[in-house]
């Protein structure tokens, strides 16, 4: 990256002068037609390239082109659609953005495809090229944990900044996720940019995660629509805000054992909750959770950031596989978590855990229900109602049939496998504990909501009592 960097810098004088551009035209907006009155031909393969963008993909697995495209020229040849994702990402962006080396490289990156290609480009891009060139790295961990309070309360959802050895990844999570206005469900992060940070892994994304999201949000209302929903170790939270932004879940509750993972997932909780989600929608159309709120400690005051707190129907706990109270588990119907079975000192905790939740869930007979009915409105697909989610999660108001019926208390656990003795030494203890589980197929030939390594040997397992 260093030895890059410093041919970037060589270049910059040529890049300010280059003769190979075109003037930039204005902006292309969300509602941008042709001649005939549908979106450009283009749009879909800039959109793809903007969700993976705010994603922070590694550019070695972008797909700059939509696989099923039949136009015959590629859309980078367009000056409209280089416009537009210039506008998109870095002129106007509606999502926070990640970190200043990724969008350089970026650039970097999207200039030799040009190149390659004999594409010219509009003269704006060199300009934020040459920009990003000379702008400082504040994104480089200096192994200091930074408080993004102060940046998450600027009014702007699009402008905060990541702390120093962190990033923004914002990722879309229904299909109707626009990422030239922010519209949809999406879920923000600011997550570590080093594999371990502060003693611990949960401080970044892992692909057993998106993986779990992504079927999550799939499957939805089969699984989790108009159920209380558990996560066990929730890490920067992009499974469980994903479930109540993109599913009709009653209530979403995102715990971790660490109480740095916690202050940063009650940071990343407050930075979604700032957006419309069907979940707050649903609870302000009830009267309850109608504005963000923090739990209350023993004297009245509020709890310390690390032990949680609860906006707009997500609450965030902080949860100890081994010393925690059975009682003061809170009821749900279903629990989820994902890359959990990495260490092997961990899994007996986590057994423990499932094991006392899932039993908890038969003792008080919350096996599942089907989906709620808000404000007596009939059931849609997976969103309990179009008028109650406005349309946020994609379901269009489209009726998708009578309520499933009520299913056994169980748990998805989905698990990427780096070390298959200690995934054995999982499936040991979990039959040692009467637990019953079955593999579940992840259906990776789907198009993808989220971007992430379909080659990776990673297993989903549901979990029942026997």
């Amino acid at each position: 990256m260093a030895a890059e960097q410093g041919n970037d810098d060589e270049g910059v004088a040529q890049l300010r002068h280059s003769t190979a551009t075109c003037e930039l035209q204005p902006p292309v907006t969300a509602a941008a037609t042709g001649p005939t009155g549908s979106r450009p031909w283009w749009r879909e393969a800039v959109a793809l390239v903007c969700r993976q963008h705010f994603a922070a993909v590694p550019l070695r697995e972008f797909e700059w082109e939509v696989a099923s495209h039949t136009s015959p020229s590629s859309w980078v040849a367009e000056e409209e659609a280089q416009t537009a994702m210039v506008q998109w990402l870095f002129v106007q962006p509606a999502l926070p953005t990640p970190a200043t080396s990724y969008r350089r490289l970026f650039l970097k990156r999207f200039l030799d495809l040009c190149d390659r290609k004999g594409i010219l480009t509009v003269e704006h891009i060199y300009e934020i090229y040459c920009e990003l060139l000379e702008a400082s790295d504040n994104d480089t961990d200096d192994g200091q944990q930074a408080d993004t309070d102060d940046a998450l309360s600027n009014s702007s959802v699009s402008s905060p900044c990541a702390p120093p050895g962190c990033t923004f990844k914002s990722y879309g999570v229904s299909q109707d996720a626009d990422p030239s206005n922010g519209e949809g469900a999406w879920v923000t992060v600011c997550e570590s940019l080093s594999l371990a940070s502060h003693g611990t892994t949960g401080l970044r994304m892992w692909e057993a995660g998106m993986a779990l999201t992504e079927w999550l949000v799939r499957n939805r209302r089969d699984v989790v629509d108009g159920k209380r929903v558990l996560e066990l170790g929730s890490g920067v939270g992009l499974t469980g805000m994903a479930v109540a932004q993109a599913t009709a879940a009653t209530s979403v509750t995102l715990t971790d054992g660490s109480p740095k993972v916690i202050e940063a997932l009650c940071r990343n909780v407050k930075l979604t909750a700032r957006r419309p989600s069907l979940l707050a929608l649903k609870r302000t159309a009830q009267s309850q959770w109608a504005q963000p709120e923090a739990k209350a400690g023993p004297e009245g005051g509020s709890l310390p950031s690390h032990a949680g707190g609860s906006w707009h129907g997500m609450d965030v706990r902080l949860l100890d596989w081994v010393d925690f109270d059975a009682s003061t588990l809170p009821e749900v119907d279903v629990v989820v978590g994902a890359d959990l079975t990495f260490f092997p000192d961990a899994l007996a905790g986590l057994v423990n855990v499932v094991h006392t939740l899932l039993k908890k869930m038969t003792g008080h007979g919350s096996g599942g229900g089907g989906r709620v009915d808000v404000e007596g409105q009939q059931g849609r697909k997976g969103c309990g109602g179009a008028d109650a989610c406005g349309g946020v999660n994609g379901c269009g108001g489209v009726d998708a049939g009578p309520t499933p019926p009520p299913s056994p208390p169980c748990a998805w656990l989905c698990s990427a496998i780096r070390n298959p003795g200690t995934y054995a030494q999982f499936l040991g203890l979990l039959d040692d504990a009467g637990l019953h589980h079955t593999t579940v197929p992840l259906e990776c030939d789907k198009q993808s909501l989220l971007f992430w390594n379909r080659s990776a040997d990673i297993v989903l397992l549901k979990i029942t009592l026997t």
